[in-house]
């Protein structure tokens, strides 16, 4: 078995054992994931061209939405059936403002690390931080893809988009305000 502290962060650890310890007195735990985390697991998912995944993580999210956004994500999901990926893909990132699908995707890959809120943890505080009020977009966007060698900064190569990091590079902008 891993020592976990050097899996998870300390808030994750926290989460487990208070998770452990309500199953351990019958409680039934309902997880709150927002919408926004399930379409961009579903990007993801379509970008690996799993199918299977992006339609579970899109049934997920039509089960958040409602009106007009419900009825794009049940289109984007007969599009994945239909094996046009591409258009399905071109689809899912308009369906939420760039700042919303930019925080479900720091929350998946950067939260652990940096604080739910940026403030730090196991990782440097990205509020009011001067190395992102140094580099412009395109030299944030390089480093987040290929990380800070000899530290836990792994690059994000292969596992977020451009889009994705351009995103989030525009949530650490409203954290320098």
């Amino acid at each position: 078995m891993p020592t976990w502290g050097t899996v998870l962060s300390p808030s994750q650890i926290s989460d487990v054992v208070a998770l452990l310890a309500a199953w351990r007195e019958g409680q039934t735990v309902e997880a709150e994931i927002p919408l926004a985390t399930f379409v961009t697991n579903a990007l993801f998912a379509i970008r690996e061209f799993d199918q299977p995944d992006a339609v579970f993580y899109l049934e997920a999210a039509g089960s958040l939405a409602q009106g007009d956004q419900a009825q794009e994500i049940q289109e984007i999901i007969a599009l994945i059936e239909e094996n046009q990926l591409f258009t399905a893909e071109s689809r899912l990132i308009t369906l939420l403002p760039p700042e919303e699908m930019g925080r479900a995707a720091y929350s998946s890959n950067f939260a652990p690390c940096n604080g739910d809120d940026g403030t730090g943890g196991l990782g440097p505080n990205l509020q009011s931080n001067a190395f992102i009020e140094a580099k412009n977009d395109g030299e944030l966007l390089e480093f987040i893809l290929t990380g800070r060698r000899g530290t836990a900064m792994d690059g994000f190569e292969g596992f977020l988009g451009e889009d994705e990091i351009t995103n989030i590079i525009l949530l650490m902008r409203e954290w320098q305000k």
